[in-house]
């Protein structure tokens, strides 16, 4: 299966949660299949490949800036639902700060956040950007296109994710869907990450003895608070209000609200 082929896509900006959702579904496919549920993410293109499974970030990677966003691969992408998973942008620049500055250090950013989010490569004018991708690019080459955000998935994990399995016309075995959200618990996840056994370079952590660069990780409510000055939100909003396609708000208005808290009180860093 090639990308332009595949049945199904989910498809988020990077630390949207996707990684908890991947994690869960290889867990629930696992189980359909009649093998065990335990994993650490080691097979999980096999799977999703059976099942006609792709995901990605639709050219939103950190090393691209908003203007040089690589995306041939979408020009002959069709597929039967496409899935964008959404976070809201306080919390999905404050994760993606994280990431670049601890977990990949390669790209030589160690900046301060405001640094950050004003630079392309990272702030605002890349996420939204990628909103405009995902509306130009990907909605019209999907025969459904379908959207969720990380708010109401950790509102009601079960409800979302057989909500998920629906979309994709997954066959739906409720046991089956209560163990795989058992298996994306925070604390099941971390495990996986440390765990020998975890051969995924994008599971594991870059230091073991630095929290700060695990993938799994929680952030610190007293950081996140603070996190973002008012002069930094303004220019959040400012910038994506600049660079959203009218059509693009449909997707991403739910989770781009100014008063909406950065970070919850415990958040989950995927």
């Amino acid at each position: 299966m090639t990308l332009d082929t595949c049945s199904n896509m989910l498809v988020s900006y990077p630390k949207s949660g996707r990684t908890w959702v991947r994690f869960m579904l290889l867990t629930y496919l696992r189980l359909l299949s009649g093998e065990p549920g335990e994993h650490f993410m080691n097979d999980e293109e096999s799977y999703f490949q059976r099942f006609g499974i792709r995901i990605g970030h639709a050219g939103a990677k950190f090393n691209y800036p908003y203007y040089a966003m690589p995306l041939e691969h979408l020009k002959t992408l069709t597929t039967d639902c496409c899935l964008l998973l959404v976070r809201n942008v306080y919390e999905t620049l404050n994760s993606s700060y994280y990431e670049v500055v601890y977990r990949q250090p390669q790209i030589g950013f160690n900046g301060s956040l405001e640094a950050f989010v004003r630079d392309p490569r990272f702030g605002p004018v890349k996420l939204a950007t990628f909103f405009n991708v995902w509306t130009n690019e990907v909605v019209p080459r999907s025969n459904r296109a379908e959207s969720m955000t990380y708010a109401d998935l950790r509102a009601d994990t079960i409800g979302g994710f057989a909500q998920i399995l629906e979309w994709f016309s997954i066959p739906l075995e409720m046991n089956h869907v209560e163990a795989a959200v058992e298996s994306g618990r925070f604390d099941k996840m971390l495990a996986a990450s440390l765990d020998e056994r975890c051969e995924t370079p994008r599971l594991r952590p870059r230091d073991r003895h630095d929290a700060r660069t695990f993938k799994i990780r929680r952030a610190d409510p007293a950081e996140a608070a603070t996190a973002f000055t008012p002069e930094t939100r303004r220019f959040v909003q400012q910038t994506m209000e600049s660079v959203l396609v009218p059509q693009a708000y449909r997707w991403i208005e739910p989770c781009i609200a100014e008063e909406t808290p950065c970070v919850a009180s415990v958040t989950r860093e995927l």
